[in-house]
């Protein structure tokens, strides 16, 4: 007996889709930038000291206004400037 085709996507359904895949490639899109930054240190790094890592790249590249996270972020985000300038 043939198995049923699954029924289409609607037009929702797509747009959630390629939104999961752009947010997921922005996410490995930091994540491997956060890696190389802390492969090239030479240094263990903590958990805590990885993510902070990770977020600063997301939101650096990725900003969101009006996202509470990104606002949190932007705040600490003032260390930044003082790092790298």
């Amino acid at each position: 007996m043939a198995r049923p085709s699954p029924p289409a996507a609607s037009g929702g359904q797509a747009i959630n889709a390629a939104t999961s895949t752009a947010n997921a490639a922005r996410k490995l899109a930091a994540a491997t930038l956060a890696s190389a930054v802390i492969t090239a240190s030479g240094r263990p790094h903590a958990v805590g000291e990885a993510m902070a890592i990770y977020q600063d790249f997301f939101h650096a590249l990725f900003p969101n206004q009006g996202s509470s996270l990104y606002e949190a972020w932007k705040k600490d985000a003032s260390r930044l400037t003082t790092v790298h300038n």
